[in-house]
């Protein structure tokens, strides 16, 4: 035991890709996030989170943005803009996969949203 200097402990943990999108302030995912939840039932925040994780795991949608810039130039994007079609895009993907009904409600099965 000391009673001189200074313990420092490190403590490293990996958030979850539910953790990444759930928390993030990210200027580029907090957008696309909010997005999805656009005009959704009653639980579109779970929905839209559900969505996120199924669609991008690795928790951001940093380089779906960034090939949709380069996809755009940028002169002509705005944040805004690129967050909701990013979102547009993830959700005409998730009905392409099942994931989603044409009205954009979760289709409830084993491999839907989980």
């Amino acid at each position: 035991m000391t009673t001189e200097g200074v313990l420092v402990q490190i403590l490293k943990t990996t958030a979850s890709p539910l953790d990444k999108w759930a928390f993030t302030t990210n200027a580029a995912d907090a957008p696309v996030r909010a997005a999805l939840k656009l005009g959704r039932t009653d639980d579109s925040y779970w929905q839209a989170l559900r969505l996120s994780v199924k669609m991008l795991p690795a928790g951001t949608a940093k380089p779906m943005i960034a090939a949709i810039m380069a996809e755009k130039g940028e002169f002509d994007v705005s944040e805004e803009s690129v967050s909701m079609d990013v979102a547009g895009r993830l959700i005409i993907w998730a009905q392409a996969e099942g994931l989603l009904s044409s009205d954009g409600v979760a289709v409830e099965s084993e491999t839907a949203l989980v």
